[in-house]
């Protein structure tokens, strides 16, 4: 919830720069009060996946990788990501899978469609070689599905099964395909030798479809069939199964194929006389969840080699909504549930709350005003209340049970409000620990670090706890007579970490990547056995929320930046990373109002640190929007430029993962000062948001009083830069603000 000012080399200075949160004195003993509030605006469906009407942001070139490569958000047709609760009497349906067309099977690795596909439409292509040579695809094809054998979020591997140096098969994937004209040609190249069928799916939501639920490989020597499962137990009943087989003989000969039970066969070159053949199958609906097995055999004079058989399957599920709450997990830059429905259509919008705490109609109120998604706020420590305040006040392997007992009546809080509102929100933990003083265990602070390597030295425990508690379905823990594993928590951040000149690792230029290891190793602590929640989002920051991730990146303004660039898989080569990939994101906390002087620049230093020319909101020498000096369209600019670096690293051409705003705030009130002109810059954030490609944007913070907490989004009835129902203007915007094209 802050940022400190930085020096040249990237170190934090001694006091921060600002102070705005729950540090200024929140009342979190009396809780709050019921203010009734209505929201005077309508909810929204549909993702606008596009650049239009992005206030000034084409004046700098915003460029083509703030787009989404998922294209799952574009173009949906209807479903809002909050219109329809899915609870277990009421989850969606869905027509099933069909086979639009298929074309003539192609022994020269070209084919194409003899009529139009349809917009959105899955597209499959079985690929296959009598050699181990590389395949390449055509443009808008990709054989990856998520996984960790490279340093890579997507890889080609698990959809590829190579048998030593005579048989090959790959599964290629078109995605929310764009409508290919009739006779489009598809070319896979590279080994002399290619075969391909290629074929058109449908399914209710099929633009949504991103990645397979399941998929495994099988190999077989010289033996007359060949054998291939599903690895990870993902199929649901009803899911499109795709099986592929590839042959290789020592000796020419025609083939006769039997396939897998129950399946159809898609395509075959079965009756040339080769040594090289293959055959891919489907089945339109699963008869069951979990491990498939398909199987083919063929009858031949051949003579059958060693390394003969490769083959693959892989599974689609229909992304119609999973009852709520289901586990959430990333696909690219998306949020998906458990169907692989996208819940980010529309960006997701929320608010930060503490864990007072708020009552069941607080959040009725919330989610009124449109709230979808929570951060809740846990103060490692607390200097002003150590007995039910915070979650650790001494050291060891004891928590506060008074506080535990806060959570966890909030998180029934949520709940029980959403079935009052029809919602369906989430909930993501925000492990806070300063960077300022009075949130950081002292035992764990005796040098006055306040840093995250000393939560890496400190926090193992208390993050285990967390993890295991809220997100180890096996756990024994629980409330109320109830088990505490609740999939409505679907995440876990650290809050701003921070930066400090007595941390061993770090230097300058070396911040970021250490950073991002600092809070790799608490993403094992969280999946790994202490923790046991394999299934949670991990949050990741550059450094007390607004560091920058990547160095000159495009459309930032910055080109003469020295610091090294966080890793394309910051997770990469940690035990427990799932085999649905990474599962991470990126945060990135807006305070930012411009930078002094109309330059074209996020205003950030050489290591990526928050420059001096930077206005925040709370600045009490520029108390309006825009600030004395810019125009509103400047300042738009410049906000481009502020979310570039995180815009860059979460795009296609990078990490390929979802971009999270979980923290932007707006101060009506500082000291004696009254700032004014909140609900014009959220007004100007907006399209700027959308653009970059932000999935999750929430407000700092649920609170009732400006008096104790000068960011409170509620303050009620009569005070600063409020609205007739009670809300800020701002937040009143926030929430208002229409994302659907």
């Amino acid at each position: 919830m802050e940022e400190r000012t930085q020096g040249a080399d990237g170190t934090a200075s001694p006091e921060p720069a600002r102070c705005c949160g729950p540090e200024a004195g929140v009342d979190r003993e009396t809780g709050p009060t019921d203010g009734g509030a209505r929201s005077i605006w309508s909810k929204t469906a549909g993702r606008r996946a596009f650049l239009k009407g992005a206030g000034v942001a084409g004046a700098v070139g915003l460029a083509a990788w703030v787009l989404r490569s998922n294209r799952a958000r574009a173009a949906v047709a209807s479903p809002s990501s909050t219109a329809t609760r899915t609870d277990a009497s009421a989850t969606g349906s869905g027509s099933g899978w069909s086979l639009v067309q298929k074309p003539a099977d192609s022994a020269t690795g070209t084919s194409s469609f003899a009529n139009p596909t349809a917009v959105g439409n899955l597209l499959v292509a079985w690929v296959t070689s009598n050699s181990a040579s590389a395949i390449e695809g055509p443009p808008g094809w990709t054989c990856g599905v998520p996984g960790t054998s490279s340093a890579q979020q997507y890889v080609a591997g698990p959809a590829a099964a190579v048998n030593g140096t005579v048989s090959q098969g790959q599964w290629w994937f078109c995605y929310n395909n764009p409508g290919f004209t009739a006779g489009t040609s598809f070319t896979w190249s590279g080994p002399s030798t290619l075969t391909v069928e290629i074929a058109e799916f449908t399914c209710t939501n099929v633009s949504m479809v991103a990645r397979p639920s399941d998929f495994g490989n099988g190999f077989a020597g010289a033996v007359s069939s060949d054998s291939v499962s599903t690895g990870n137990n993902n199929t649901h009943m009803g899911d499109l199964v795709l099986a592929g087989f590839s042959h290789t003989m020592d000796s020419a000969a025609t083939v006769t194929w039997t396939g897998p039970s129950g399946f159809t066969q898609l395509g075959t070159h079965a009756s040339n006389s080769a040594s090289h053949h293959d055959s891919s199958w489907y089945q339109l609906a699963a008869p069951a969840a979990g491990t498939q097995t398909c199987s083919a055999s063929v009858s031949t004079t051949g003579t059958l080699d060693a390394d003969g058989w490769a083959g693959s399957v892989v599974t689609f599920t229909e992304p119609v909504p999973a009852a709520w709450p289901s586990v959430v997990s990333c696909s690219e830059q998306n949020l998906v549930d458990a169907n692989g429905y996208v819940l980010t259509q529309t960006m997701l919008r929320g608010l930060d709350v503490q864990a007072v705490p708020w009552g069941q109609s607080d959040f009725e109120q919330m989610m009124t005003e449109g709230a979808q998604i929570f951060r809740l706020v846990i103060y490692w420590y607390n200097s002003g209340n150590t007995t039910d305040g915070c979650l650790q006040p001494t050291n060891g392997t004891s928590v506060s049970s008074a506080y535990v007992e806060h959570i966890d009546e909030t998180l029934a809080n949520i709940a029980a409000a959403a079935g009052v509102n029809n919602t369906t929100p989430y909930v993501i933990l925000n492990f806070y620990y300063g960077p300022t003083s009075g949130y950081f265990p002292p035992w764990a602070d005796g040098n006055g670090d306040n840093n995250t390597y000393t939560y890496t030295t400190h926090g193992q425990y208390i993050t285990e706890y967390l993890a295991n508690r809220y997100g180890n379905p096996a756990t024994t823990d629980t409330y109320n007579g109830a088990s505490t594993y609740n999939p409505m928590v679907i995440g876990f951040q650290l809050n701003e970490p921070a930066v400090d000149t007595r941390d061993p690792d770090i230097q300058g230029n070396s911040q970021v990547t250490t950073m991002l290891g600092y809070q790799a190793t608490m993403t094992d602590w969280i999946r790994g056995s202490g923790g046991n929640a394999p299934a949670w989002i991990v949050l990741m920051s550059a450094g007390y929320g607004g560091n920058a991730i990547y160095a000159n990146a495009p459309g930032s303004g910055q080109h003469t930046q020295t610091f090294t660039s966080g890793a394309v898989n910051p997770l990469y080569g940690h035990t427990y990373t799932p085999v649905a990939g990474p599962n991470f994101g990126i945060d990135l906390h807006d305070y930012f109002l411009g930078v002094t002087g109309g330059l074209q620049t996020d205003g950030r230093n050489a290591t990526g640190g928050q420059g001096s020319s930077i206005i925040h909101v709370d600045d009490s020498s520029f108390p309006s929007y825009p600030p004395t000096g810019l125009t509103s369209a400047e300042c738009q600019i410049q906000k481009v430029c502020y979310l570039a670096p995180q815009a860059y690293y979460c795009s296609p051409d990078y990490a390929n993962c979802p971009f999270f705003m979980n923290e932007w705030g707006w101060a009506p009130v500082d000291g004696t000062h009254s700032m004014t002109g909140g609900s014009e810059w959220v007004s100007d954030n907006m399209p700027e948001y959308v653009n970059a490609g932000i999935c999750v944007a929430q407000e700092w913070d649920y609170n009732t009083s400006q008096s104790s907490d000068k960011f409170a989004a509620f303050p009620g009835t009569g005070a600063d830069e409020v609205g007739e129902n009670g809300w800020q203007d701002a937040a009143n915007t926030f929430f208002g603000y229409t994302l659907n094209a």
